[in-house]
């Protein structure tokens, strides 16, 4: 871990296309094991589908440390193949967003 313990929640929210959603959630479900079981600084992964729209997902991901998250986490093997393979089934450029702990 880090020297300055910096918890933050990452948010990213996209749609995926309707003919990829059973391959996109697989891929999902793979990347966050091996990001749960291998990385140090995750220390939570949670999923959503909107029930309105189940193309429309929610990711949330609870890290101990930010540098955790923007150093070693990006560099992995299994990140960056996700990325690749998750950019096929994206519809609609997803939309990340960055929360600190207010309690």
């Amino acid at each position: 871990m880090s020297k300055n313990f910096n918890p933050v929640t990452v948010v990213i929210c996209f749609q995926i296309k309707e003919d990829k959603r059973i391959l996109a959630k697989q891929a999902l479900l793979t990347f966050a094991k091996a990001v749960l079981d291998t990385e140090e600084g995750c220390r939570e992964i949670r999923m959503h589908e909107d029930p309105a729209d189940p193309k429309r997902f929610l990711l949330i991901e609870y890290w101990s440390d930010r540098d955790l998250l923007s150093g070693p986490h990006m560099d992995t093997a299994h990140s960056k193949a996700f990325r690749k393979e998750i950019e096929t089934y994206i519809e609609i450029e997803p939309k990340v967003t960055f929360w600190e702990e207010a309690l």
